[in-house]
């Protein structure tokens, strides 16, 4: 993260009025993000970053955990994070850097072998070990993965489907329905994610299940030229669609009003983030549970693509966490009446929503947020 983000991320304390607690107070979600990306510009920044004892930092309501394997050496950072909100640190028992290691030893297995019993394996979020994603009918106790070094359970899952407002206009905007433009396809609809910038030109992100480079889009009721695709990551699940774009976004659940783009954020596990699929026109209750490494998700055509990087979400409510056409849309937090970029949606099941961190087209695609 920045030197600037940093700066933004004091001036947002600022905009908002937030002071720091008393002694034994608690503070409320924004004091909260604030001092976890005090933190986590510290552990870019100051402690080699997640190449070190890093583990993970969990966030709720209230306060921050910090999670780190031996003494955290960003100790100046945590007495500027505690003066905005309450932080705790708690040992680790394997570092982020030796999860990740495991996690592609399981995830090179699951991409060998996408039928098996492991359809999925996510980061514990207190850095206590791995945690696999089985089939239904699959035995906990005979999955034929590979030995690995650090402890893991399981959870019965289904594989994941991944999803896919009516008729924008340019500049375009995220959360928007897109129409590919190619013919026979069984779900031809996603929707448009944050709009970007690359080499003086502007973009759109959406999912990479979505369509192909080279394919054209429309928007929503096919009057309108989006663009064309001119790069993919697979692995990630985006797509960059060439296009005029707008620093904004459709927010607000069942609306169609637009806020400016503030800025982006890491994702945290424990914090409640919002999605603005076109299908579903917002959901705004999205508690984020943990750092899917890879996962086997569905495909629009009932085939299977293997996909790395994911968050895993679930809907507080219970109620299913997207709609077919919801694919690509931004997911993102609120913070003074604007929207603070997340990630790009990329599938679901059931309850839970699983979306690609925004973090993931900077590195892919060399682009950077178009901000208001």
């Amino acid at each position: 993260m920045s030197r600037s983000l940093t700066i933004a991320i004091v001036a947002l304390l600022v905009a908002v009025g937030l002071t720091p607690p008393p002694a034994g107070a608690t503070a409320g979600p924004d004091a909260v993000t604030a001092a976890a990306g005090i933190i986590r510009t510290a552990v870019e920044q100051e402690s080699g970053g997640e190449d070190g004892g890093f583990g993970g930092i969990v966030v709720t309501a209230q306060s921050v955990r910090l999670y780190w394997k031996g003494v955290p050496p960003i100790g100046a950072a945590l007495d500027r994070a505690r003066r905005v909100a309450p932080v705790e640190v708690s040992p680790a028992a394997h570092s982020l850097a030796e999860l990740r290691s495991q996690a592609e030893i399981i995830a090179r297995a699951i991409q060998a072998n996408p039928e098996g019993p492991v359809i999925g394996v996510r980061l514990a979020p207190d850095s206590s070990g791995l945690v696999l994603w089985i089939r239904k009918d699959a035995d906990p106790a005979d999955l034929g993965t590979p030995e690995i070094g650090v402890p893991y359970t399981t959870e019965v899952s289904d594989v994941p489907t991944l999803t896919s407002r009516q008729a924008d206009t340019p500049p375009f905007s995220g959360g928007a329905v897109l129409s590919n433009d190619d013919p026979g396809l069984p779900l031809p609809r996603c929707t448009s994610g944050f709009p970007v910038a690359k080499n003086g030109r502007t973009f759109l992100l959406t999912a990479g299940h979505c369509g192909r480079v080279g394919g054209g889009w429309h928007n929503g009721d096919n009057r309108r030229v989006v663009g064309v695709a001119e790069e993919k990551s697979a692995p990630h699940d985006l797509l960059l669609i060439q296009s005029s774009g707008a620093a904004t976004v459709y927010v607000g659940v069942g609306a169609d009003t637009k806020a400016g783009v503030a800025g982006w954020d890491y994702v945290y596990p424990g914090e409640v983030v919002e999605s603005s699929g076109a299908a579903s026109r917002g959901i705004a209750d999205l508690r984020v549970t943990g750092h899917v490494y890879a996962a086997v998700l569905t495909d629009n055509y009932g085939g299977s693509t293997y996909v790395t990087n994911l968050v895993d979400a679930v809907r507080i409510s219970g109620r299913a966490a997207a709609m077919p056409g919801d694919s690509g849309g931004p997911v993102h937090t609120t913070s003074g009446g604007k929207v603070i970029a997340k990630g790009s949606v990329s599938a679901v099941n059931g309850s839970h929503l699983l979306f690609q961190p925004i973090t993931s087209a900077f590195t892919d695609f060399g682009v950077t947020l178009l901000v208001n």
